[in-house]
């Protein structure tokens, strides 16, 4: 491999301009070689430019014709999503709203890529109630950043190597479930962050960066600022404990899981329960102090609309067993009412 230790003025300049051009819409191939060429002046000017919101470098669609900016099927496609910028956390810290789509049921590509064309700007696979080992989430994830979707990993657990490992394997975030004080939340954080913001071990090189040889240094500082660090709230402990969960340095957001608070509390899906609203204000007015996103998961868009107007900014939007149920159930019972006795 050949790299280049020191550049002349002259060299720098053109790699400067290079990595303007090629951030703003070139060939793919062309952008790993001139990577490999140029060695960290290229790396580095690429992820200042995205970290100014220029266009990620992953940044095609593909088309009958090949690679090209702005291909369209049936509907416009998004840009792809680049590990070097999470839309989703940026969004969020700019106080935007971000909805998503959980995943249980089906965690796959198939699912990611779906979610992706239906509008979805996260998908939220859970690791935690769903079957799926370790080796499903470099596919889920490299599918969602292909559909536009940013990949958040429902943890199984706090333990650090339960956050790391999905994001070793190209989750751009983590949910982690269960946290009820602010010393449990301390422990994803650390363990979401590099040093010396938290504890993760270093990996610069894999499916979490596309396998893009960067700086060390550069990768810790570019994952430090984009991996979305959220913690779920789902218990009478942890509502107690908001505020302190809230402050803690490093976290983005928190998500309530209604069922499991609504149980906590002795009010199992009664979600318009005044204790279980008074709690869901008592979240989101602690967010708002801290300077963090707060929401939930919810089953319709109108419980999107409705939390949304009262300060939810991250939401999950159902989930993909039920939706699969519905619409199945739909069809079978539509077929039944125009064939009658003719159907089995």
């Amino acid at each position: 491999m050949v790299r280049s230790a020191r550049l002349t003025p002259d060299e720098a300049a053109l790699a400067d301009r290079l990595a303007t051009q090629l951030a703003g819409g070139s060939f793919t191939a062309l952008i790993r070689v001139l990577l490999r060429w140029f060695g960290k002046p290229i790396n580095r000017r690429l992820m200042e430019l995205e970290a100014a919101g220029a266009r990620s470098v992953a940044g095609f669609c593909t088309s009958d014709s090949g690679w090209e900016e702005g291909a369209v099927s049936r509907h416009q496609r998004r840009q792809p999503v680049s590990p070097w910028a999470s839309p989703v956390r940026r969004a969020l810290r700019e106080g935007k709203v971000v909805v998503g789509a959980l995943s249980i049921s089906f965690p796959c590509p198939a699912v990611a890529q779906i979610y992706g064309q239906a509008g979805f700007s996260f998908i939220y696979f859970d690791m935690e109630h769903s079957g799926m080992p370790i080796q499903a989430v470099e596919p889920i994830c490299t599918a969602a950043k292909l559909a536009g979707l940013v990949p958040l990993a429902g943890t199984t657990g706090i333990a650090d190597f339960l956050i790391s490992r999905p994001l070793d394997n190209g989750a751009m975030g983590v949910i982690a479930p269960h946290v009820g004080t602010r010393e449990e939340t301390e422990l994803v954080v650390n363990a979401s962050r590099y040093p010396p913001l938290g504890t993760r071990d270093v990996i610069d090189l894999g499916a979490l960066n596309e396998f893009v040889e960067v700086d060390p240094a550069d990768w810790l500082e570019v994952a430090n600022r984009e991996t979305l660090v959220a913690v779920k709230v789902e218990s009478a402990r942890g509502v107690d404990n908001v505020e302190e969960i809230a402050a803690v340095p490093g976290l983005d957001a928190i998500l309530v899981g209604p069922t499991d608070l609504t149980a906590s509390m002795g009010i199992v899906g009664q979600f318009d329960h005044p204790r279980y609203r008074e709690a869901m204000e008592r979240v989101l007015a602690a967010c708002r102090r801290h300077g963090i996103a707060g929401g939930l998961n919810v089953a319709t868009a109108e419980a999107v609309r409705e939390w949304v107007d009262r300060g939810a900014t991250f939401v999950s939007c159902g989930f993909d067993g039920p939706w699969l149920l519905e619409t199945s159930r739909s069809l079978a019972e539509r077929a039944r009412h125009l064939l009658g006795d003719r159907m089995l």
